[in-house]
């Protein structure tokens, strides 16, 4: 932890491409990923070279172990992210973190799910909710989208049918957990 906090003072003061690669290489589980990207945006050459890379690395970090912190810095650091999915999954992985960011996680979904202007932006959000269980953020979605003519036509049967899948999903959960019948 000590080598990570010096790495880490060390972009702080002077972000490089090579320090930032050693960073990520060195510290993959690292949950200081927002401070690094913080640092390299504070020089556009950096921003321009590192952006994606870095989103990656992050994301590896996220999917390697999600924590709260992790998702919670990534969601901070990445609002637009197109790979909200692939949050939304590795917090899903781990049941105990699935219920400290789930709101925050549905919350960028809605936020992106308003933004859109076409139905590919809203299909890349479905299995992100479809893997949060999040039946009440599709049926704000569903909300969201029928107040959009240029998507209500196209989207509304793929957001019923990603409703209809959570519900059978959270049907099939429930009933596994009934082990004596009762329904209970």
């Amino acid at each position: 932890r000590a080598l990570e906090n010096k790495a880490l003072d060390y972009i702080r003061r002077d972000p490089t491409v090579h320090s930032v690669r050693q960073f990520v290489r060195e510290y993959y589980d690292s949950e200081r990923f927002d401070q690094v990207k913080q640092a390299v945006d504070t020089r556009a050459e950096l921003r321009a070279e590192l952006h994606a890379e870095l989103e990656d690395a992050y994301l590896r970090s996220v999917q390697a172990n999600p924590t709260k912190e992790k998702i919670m810095g990534y969601l901070r650091e990445y609002p637009q992210s197109e790979r909200l999915s692939e949050v939304a999954q590795a917090a899903a992985s781990r049941p105990e973190v699935l219920g400290e960011v789930q709101p925050a996680i549905e919350q960028a979904i809605l936020a992106r799910a308003q933004a859109a202007t076409l139905p590919a932006q809203l299909e890349n959000l479905l299995p992100a909710l479809e893997s949060l269980d999040g039946s009440a953020a599709l049926d704000k979605m569903q909300e969201i989208v029928a107040q959009k003519p240029q998507l209500k036509k196209e989207m509304m049967p793929q957001l019923r049918g990603a409703a209809e899948r959570v519900r059978d999903l959270k049907e099939k959960h429930l009933s596994q957990n009934d082990t004596d019948g009762d329904g209970v």
